[in-house]
Order: structure tokens, then C-alpha cells, then sequence
């Protein structure tokens, strides 16, 4: 995690830019009427070599298709379990980060997830999910 420099206490808020295998968090406070970014890091979803998480749909595609000629049964079950490994990496590392900045003496006041396109995908209501987790106990 990148942070800039000391005294960015108080209020900040967070933006999030989903990425194959994960996502950067920026931070941002306002300082003298001015946003300034203090914190930048990469938020991984999925563990090195966990192909599973990095890429579920790859994996359920490249499955045995069922006797009808739909996805398997295996195939849905696998990318349920990449989606659920994908949160559950996403929501430890989110959590880290929102303790570390309280521990700085930010308050975390705003979130953003910054998308391409007006339409919300299943794939991004996972990563609100897993936002609205991580940020609960705040």
C-alpha cells in the first residue's frame, strides 16, 4: 500500500476500479479544499496460482458441457466456488486496508466502485457485496 504523506487524518473516502484478479483502492481526502490522493494499493481477488478465482468463467467454459448442451452442473458449482474465493480474499484485504487507515486516524466516510458502463453486473454486485461487508464495523 502506497500512502502519501503523514497527516491525512479524518475524513476519506475510497474508489475502486475492478481488474482481472482484483482491483486497485485509492484514497482520497480533502485537504485545503483540494482532493488528494493518500493511499493507493492493488486488491487482489484471487491467490497466486488460483486459477479458479482468477478466472471462473474460463474454467466453467473449458468443463465437460452437460447432455443437453448447457453448462454442467460441475461447471455452475465451479464458478459459484471461484466467486465465493473471490470474496471472500476480496473482503480480508478490504478489511485490512479500512483497519490500517483507521489506525492512521482516517475515518472512512464514502466508497465508490468506478466502472466502465451504466450496467451492473452480477460480477460488480458481488464486489458491493463484499464492500458493504468489509465496511460494516465501521
Amino acid at each position: 500500500m502506497r500512502a502519501g504523506r503523514k497527516g491525512a487524518m479524518g475524513p476519506i473516502g475510497l474508489g475502486f476500479r475492478a481488474l482481472k484478479g482484483g482491483g486497485v483502492v485509492v484514497g482520497v481526502v480533502v485537504d485545503k479544499g483540494e482532493p488528494r490522493v493518500v493511499m493507493s494499493t492493488f486488491l487482489p481477488t484471487a491467490a497466486v496460482g488460483d486459477r479458479l478465482a482468477f478466472e471462473p468463467y474460463r474454467v466453467a467454459y473449458e468443463m465437460k458441457r452437460g447432455l443437453d448442451g448447457e453448462a454442467s452442473t460441475e461447471a455452475a458449482a465451479a464458478v459459484a466456488e471461484g466467486h465465493k474465493r473471490q470474496g471472500e480474499l476480496a473482503a480480508k484485504g478490504l478489511g485490512d486496508i479500512v483497519r490500517r487507515l483507521r489506525d492512521e486516524g482516517c475515518e472512512l466516510v464514502i466508497a465508490a466502485l468506478l466502472v466502465k458502463s451504466r450496467r451492473l453486473d452480477h460480477r460488480r454486485s458481488g464486489v458491493q457485496s463484499f464492500l458493504a461487508r468489509a465496511c460494516a464495523d465501521r
